[in-house]
Parts: structure tokens; sequence; C-alpha cells
């Protein structure tokens, strides 16, 4: 399915979830997502980190609902608890079985996400590396001189924002040499086509999940 597809599925059915308050629907939408990233076929140990690393949130949720909820405690609690688990599992439909270069890409050939911020975003997260990598270095020089490398020294801050405006101003040269121009269209050496069909199975799912607040499903 196209990244865009789960892009607005997972915007819709947050908001969705927002409002509906039955354990059972958010049950299903974490079944769910678990069948679609097993046939995607993504990292088990990736989704385990998740789960692991989102517990705190989900049962501190669920016991302060338990605590003070004013009626159906533990009915509350499950279903905070669980639509916290659903929200984790419909960001990782997205994040998990797609690189971020081709969500964005998809964004702007089929929900219009402008060219310019897409370019700007992964200009800065493809810096981000080389930026981490000139911290570790920067602090193993102060290590070396017996100088403090806490992260309360400013000195480190100085530096690193120094090398970070270097490292832009080599980006830019970088982008003007390859032809790039604000504004002009650039071409696309991949497009991905989006079947109309994934839209409609889309809108269907969604309707069957608005169809479900009117159940009064536990």
């Amino acid at each position: 399915m196209n990244p865009a597809v789960i892009f607005v599925i997972m915007c819709t059915f947050g908001l969705d979830l927002a409002f509906e308050k039955s354990v059972w629907v958010n049950l299903s939408i974490i079944l769910g997502c678990i069948v679609f990233l097993s046939l995607k076929k993504a990292a088990l140990k990736k989704i385990m980190l998740a789960l692991l690393w989102s517990a705190p949130l989900v049962l501190g949720t669920g016991w302060s609902q338990y605590l003070y909820a004013r009626q159906d405690n533990w009915h509350a609690a499950l279903i905070y608890a669980s639509r916290a688990e659903a929200y984790l599992f419909l960001a990782l439909i997205l994040l998990l079985p797609y690189t971020l270069e081709k969500i964005l890409a998809n964004l702007r050939d089929h929900l219009h996400l402008p060219e310019h911020f897409m370019y700007g975003l992964l200009a800065a997260l493809n810096m981000a590396g080389h930026i981490r990598a000139e911290w570790r270095r920067i602090r193993y020089a102060f290590l070396l001189k017996h100088k403090s490398a806490s992260v309360l020294n400013p000195k480190l801050y100085v530096k690193i924002i120094v090398y970070a405006l270097s490292l832009a101003d080599d980006l830019a040269q970088a982008t003007t040499a390859q032809g790039f121009d604000a504004l002009n269209v650039r071409t696309h050496v991949q497009y991905d086509y989006l079947p109309k069909r994934q839209w409609l199975l889309a809108g269907l799912i969604f309707l069957l999940l608005i169809g479900s607040n009117f159940l009064n499903l536990w």
C-alpha cells in the first residue's frame, strides 16, 4: 500500500480514536496493524523496542485512569491504555515498512507536500548524523586537553553551532552547483503510481470504523 494512503489512514484513525471509547475498536486497530506489519515483514526487533519504550506511558495512562476515573475504573483504564498502543501501531505501519525519503516523496506526489519543505527536511535529517559525529569528536578533543566535556559546558555548543553553520553553507553551495533553484520545478527520478482502489479501501475501512461508533462496543 502506498505511504500516502497509510499517512491518511494514520491521521483519520488517530482523530477518530480521540473520541472513540471502545476497547474492542482499539484492539481491532492494533490487530490490523500487526497483520499489516507482518505482511510487510517489518523488523520484529524494532516493534519490540517500540513496545518496550512505550510501556511506561501505556501503564501510567491505564493506572491513572484506574485510580481517578469517576466510574467503571477498569474499563476506563483499558480504554486509554489500548488507545495509546493503537496510536503507537498506527505510527509503526508508516515508519517501519517505508524509508523517510519514500514517505516524503509520496506525500509530495499525492498529497501536494511542498517540495521545498521536503528537500529541506531531508537535508536537515541527513546532516544530523554528521553533527552527532562532530559532537563526539569535539568532546574527545576537550577530554584530551583535560577540559570539561560536560553537556553544561557552553563552549561545546559554540563549536557545534559553528560546525552546523559551516555544514549548512556547504549544503547550500552543493545544491546551487547541482542546479537546484527554489523557484523552479524539479524533475522526479521515480514516481510511485497510486491506484484508486487503495483510496477506496482506505475509505471503506474508515467507514467501518465510523460505523462502530454507533454500535456501543465495550
